[in-house]
């Protein structure tokens, strides 16, 4: 509607969304908005947190028991998602201390919901006939409500789908090398699904080396 009215291209008026796919740009959930009160509550700083390595602040704070409680409860939700892809070769968070703080120090000063760039609405606003404006108004308005399913249907679906098929993969390497089969668990990430349900059988599908 907007590029018919305007004359401006859709390039020139995506801009206008940038901003209303919150779990894009790293707005917290409840959870982790939980968590960081559990975290302010025990004396715990952002400061202190970003001195130590991601692994010793993590350590940290999974040492004290309410906040130990309001992480289990965040990586319960977040902590099978993969964090660089859809391939299940990528770690996930629960793997990844350095993202784990990185969330929790964004969320210590979380950004806008909604931080939209007026003067560019406006701007194009102008260029739209004063008889199409309220429809314009009503347009982006739902445009910018519908907008976040896309990034959601990624995060929620796929992201998370794909993680949990990752740690139900490496647990079966797990397995495998502790029964010796393979030398690495992460070596299962590169077996075929036959060759992995045939190892597991304990039949040699597929050797070690190869994988």
């Amino acid at each position: 509607m907007a590029t018919r009215s305007s004359g401006l291209t859709a390039s020139q008026v995506a801009p206008l969304l940038k901003g209303s796919t919150p779990v894009s740009v790293g707005i917290a959930g409840p959870e982790l908005a939980a968590l960081v009160v559990s975290i302010r509550a025990a004396g715990i700083t952002a400061e202190s947190l970003q001195a130590q390595s991601p692994e010793a602040a993590l350590a940290q704070l999974q040492a004290i028991p309410e906040v130990a409680s309001a992480l289990k409860a965040y990586l319960a939700i977040t902590g099978h998602m993969l964090i660089g892809g859809y391939c299940i070769s990528e770690k996930t968070v629960q793997e990844s201390p350095n993202i784990i703080i990185a969330r929790i120090l964004e969320a210590f000063a979380p950004r806008e919901a909604e931080d939209f760039d007026k003067s560019l609405q406006e701007s194009i606003r102008n260029k739209i006939a004063a008889s199409d404006r309220e429809e314009f108004d009503q347009a982006l308005a739902d445009a910018r409500l519908i907008n976040r399913m896309r990034d959601e249907r990624g995060v929620y679906n796929d992201i998370w789908g794909a993680g949990i098929s990752r740690t139900a993969i490496l647990e079966a390497g797990r397995r495998l090398q502790a029964r010796g089969t393979l030398s690495l668990a992460e070596l299962a990430l590169d077996a075929t699904s036959d060759e992995l349900n045939a190892l597991m059988r304990g039949e040699d599908a597929v050797s070690d080396a190869e994988l």
